[in-house]
């Protein structure tokens, strides 16, 4: 057990935790020591257990894998970040490195990568999915490197500007995901993480602002 690079696991989805569990106690030298599905409960097992590795879903309901990144880093330096995810979009990487996660994994990836990025990861080193564009990599690289101090996520996916559109010609959660052929809760997922972005309230801020910053 002392040898045993220990391991928690986060994401809003049980089967999920459960799935990686599953797959990775396998693994001689890993240490599943615990699985949550929100950042207050992650945080709290964290707290108890003093993870090695924390692999870290980005989208989850309430407290965001990116809000709980910054608290992780920020109180429990000794436990390295994995984001967990299945975005590959520049601005979701971007935040995750700037908020201090160690590496980036799509979810889609082989077992493999998976295990390489845990042990990279956790001998200090940093780790990014072979699915990620290497240009996307480099010019990730570059903002931070000119910005150390970047920190805040300015800039909307294609599927964002979708969705703002949407909302503002008055479609309903229900018509957006019919429309884009994805599920309410995925809408709800984008809707929260683009009020963020654009730290606005309500759907009527949202509108505004985006029609005075000519995102539609």
């Amino acid at each position: 057990m002392k040898n045993k690079i220990k391991i928690v696991l986060v994401d809003d989805h049980a089967l999920v935790t459960k799935g990686f569990r599953t797959i990775l106690a396998k693994h001689k030298n890993f240490l599943i020591v615990g699985e949550a599905n929100s950042s207050p409960e992650a945080l709290e097992i964290i707290k108890n257990t003093e993870p090695n590795v924390v692999l870290l879903d980005i989208n989850m309901p309430g407290e965001t894998g990116i809000e709980c990144a910054k608290k992780i880093v920020k109180s429990y330096s000794n436990s390295k970040i994995i984001m967990l995810t299945m975005h590959d979009e520049e601005q979701y990487i971007l935040k995750a490195l700037s908020v201090g996660a160690h590496g980036y994994v799509m979810k889609n990836s082989e077992l493999e990568e998976l295990i390489e990025a845990i042990q990279t990861v956790h001998n200090g080193g940093e780790y990014f999915s072979k699915l990620i564009n290497a240009e996307t990599l480099e010019t990730i690289k570059l903002k931070l490197k000119e910005n150390p101090e970047w920190n805040e996520l300015t800039e909307l996916t294609k599927r964002e500007i979708q969705i703002i559109k949407a909302i503002a010609e008055g479609w309903s959660n229900k018509e957006i995901s019919d429309q884009l052929y994805i599920s309410d809760r995925t809408v709800n997922t984008h809707r929260t993480n683009i009020m963020a972005k654009m730290k606005v309230k309500n759907s009527v801020e949202l509108v505004v602002k985006a029609m005075k910053e000519k995102w539609i």
